[in-house]
């Protein structure tokens, strides 16, 4: 199955500055992020061992 997906890119320096200046806002993205892509990556590995059996 493929989803349509949006790809972004972030500066990596300025996203640094960004989280420095406001922490928590920074920890909210970073766990929304979370949310977002480890349930893709569980079912990506799963499926890989499901193929090589």
């Amino acid at each position: 199955m493929v989803e349509k997906a949006k790809v972004i890119a972030i500066d990596t320096n300025e996203f640094q500055s960004l989280c420095d200046e406001n922490t928590v806002m920074c920890y909210r993205v970073v766990q929304n992020a979370n949310r977002a892509v480890s349930p893709r990556l569980r079912f990506t590995k799963a499926r890989e061992i499901d193929c090589n059996r």
